[in-house]
């Protein structure tokens, strides 16, 4: 018996040794497993601010550092200066441009930039005769196309400034500080010239069958996209080349018949419009798909673009103030997700969040996502141009005037 009694209460002693062991092997697995997830939730983390700081390297550089502690500085203000007045006798619309949130207004005899609340941050005295802008990322390039003189600038100052040997046909400046200057050729009919940050020359390229009417570059992929024009048994014929930077060479082009190419962008994905007097053309540079979207027969007035995938074109039978214009919302596969036929005859349209914003010569209309007029709001000045604020607001352009629009208190017809 007492073996046997011996036994039990050794098989006892065991199993509470065992519960005991079994509790500590527990408790340590867990805290194994804490201390494992921290350790990958670090690695997780880690990898996040390297990615996001791979991303936005460019905006790391000393200078570009510099360029957005002035900007922000010299626009801090808590009060609003609207209305301002730009200085210049006129501006043409295609020059009033909104980039990360400045006011960037070229007029025929100043460069101007205001901030957010309308404070003048830059206003510069330029002598060019046919002065173009194009803006990206932290910086402008300022042309005189025609001319020979261009300039880089910042919101608050010049960066550089150089005259080409040639007269200029257009240019362009990228996200990441490089820009391109296109130029006539005594033995081309154009040529590119591409530059660095640092204003040295990269690489060049000429161009022997179009005339290089329009350019843009795009950054993340390092592309260059031209349009040009040239006659063929008396119609226009436009093409787009695409400029690899690495290879510096022309990689492809699509030609596009019976059409003026009159404005190219980017889209995000890395797809190109190309905006034309006839049609637009939806191009894939990967798979060399082209969309081509007729305006119906139409005169195309307006247009705005979302580099996330939207173009929204105004188009109608005429351009005179009795005109109803049709909007046609597009992706960027030329699909329409939006089409609205107006009463209106439009002086400018914008693309604000999922609305259509439309200016008349005394009114701004409002239609909501799923293309309904919400009402309109009456303007006490005849404004040409609009561009989107912040929040329920507008920027509006009247002759070389820029007034800030609340869009409330909208009211209908009917």
């Amino acid at each position: 018996m007492k073996s046997i009694e011996n036994i039990n209460f050794f098989r006892n002693i065991r199993h509470i040794i065992g519960r005991i062991t079994g509790k500590i092997n527990s408790s340590e697995k867990i805290k194994n497993a804490i201390s494992e997830f921290k350790r990958i939730s670090i690695i997780l983390v880690s990898v996040f601010f390297i990615l996001m700081l791979w991303a936005n390297r460019v905006n790391l550089y000393p200078e570009n550092i510099l360029i957005w502690t002035e900007n922000s500085i010299k626009s801090f203000s808590l009060k609003s200066y609207f209305p301002v007045q730009i200085q210049g006798e006129k501006i043409i619309t295609e020059n009033l441009q909104l980039n990360d949130g400045y006011i960037i207004a070229l007029s025929d005899s100043y460069f101007n930039v205001l901030s957010k609340k309308g404070k003048l941050i830059q206003s510069e005295k330029h002598n060019f005769s046919n002065p173009n802008l194009k803006s990206a990322g932290l910086r402008h390039i300022i042309f005189d196309r025609g001319g020979k003189n261009f300039k880089i600038a910042s919101n608050t100052r010049t960066l550089h400034s150089a005259e080409t040997e040639h007269n200029i046909l257009t240019a362009s400046i990228s996200n990441n500080g490089s820009y391109a200057v296109v130029t006539h050729s005594p033995r081309y009919l154009a040529e590119l010239y591409v530059y660095d940050i640092n204003n040295t020359l990269k690489f060049k390229v000429p161009f022997s069958d179009y005339y290089i009417t329009n350019i843009e570059m795009n950054s993340s992929s390092g592309e260059i996209a031209l349009s040009g024009i040239s006659a063929y048994n008396g119609d226009i014929i436009s093409n787009v080349y695409i400029v690899d930077s690495a290879s510096k060479t022309v990689k492809s082009q699509f030609e596009l018949p019976d059409n003026m190419v009159t404005d190219i962008k980017y889209f995000a994905n890395g797809d190109i419009v190309a905006i034309g007097d006839k049609y637009s053309s939806f191009i894939n540079p990967r798979t060399k798909s082209v969309i081509k979207k007729n305006y119906e027969n139409k005169i195309l007035k307006f247009y705005d673009f979302d580099k996330s995938g939207t173009l929204c074109i105004c188009i109608s039978s005429s351009v005179n103030e009795s005109s109803r214009d049709t909007l046609i919302k597009l992706n960027e596969h030329a699909e329409e997700t939006m089409k609205i036929e107006t009463e209106q005859s439009f002086n400018d349209i914008i693309l604000k969040s999922e609305k259509i914003i439309g200016i008349t010569k005394n009114k701004i209309f409002s239609y909501n996502m799923w293309g309904y007029c919400e009402g309109h709001i009456s303007t006490e000045k005849f404004y040409r141009k609009i561009l989107p604020s912040q929040n329920k607001n507008v920027y509006a352009l009247s002759s070389c005037e820029i007034a800030k629009v609340k869009l409330s208190g909208f009211k209908s017809d009917s």
